[in-house]
């Protein structure tokens, strides 16, 4: 895993992978093709029975406090779902935040705390 503010590079790969720094570079045409390829893997793992269960619960924890109306419940899981996975594609799209970057994304927290204290959110208060 990196840490904040550093980015990835092939030879770094190689070095987190522990392996020689030609390996990513034999089987990877390029630093896309590996984010690539690292993404296509992280889904065949989310995509297993158990981390989607898992995830879903984590999901459904996190949502509990801002439901009202239980046979409601599926609503704000899937609005907090699709803002998070939005999010997160907006990132991979343009991780590098500059002047010249058309979009500046705020912080997820900073989204969410905003959308909840809009009136008709649940537990929201007036704009």
């Amino acid at each position: 895993m990196l840490e904040d503010g550093k980015v990835l590079i092939l030879r770094g790969a190689s070095q987190q992978a522990r392996v020689s720094h030609a390996a990513p570079a034999y089987h990877f045409d390029g630093l896309n093709v590996l984010k690539t390829a690292m993404a296509a893997e992280g889904m065949r793992r989310f995509a297993a029975l158990h981390a989607s269960l898992e995830a879903y619960g984590q999901l459904h924890r996190i949502c509990a406090p801002f439901v009202t109306d239980p046979a409601e419940s599926w609503l704000i899981e899937n609005a907090i779902w699709s803002m998070t996975h939005g999010y997160a594609l907006l990132q991979m799209q343009n991780p590098i935040r500059n002047d010249l970057a058309p979009f500046r994304a705020p912080p997820l927290a900073q989204q969410f705390s905003m959308l909840l204290n809009r009136e008709g959110a649940p537990g929201g208060s007036p704009a």
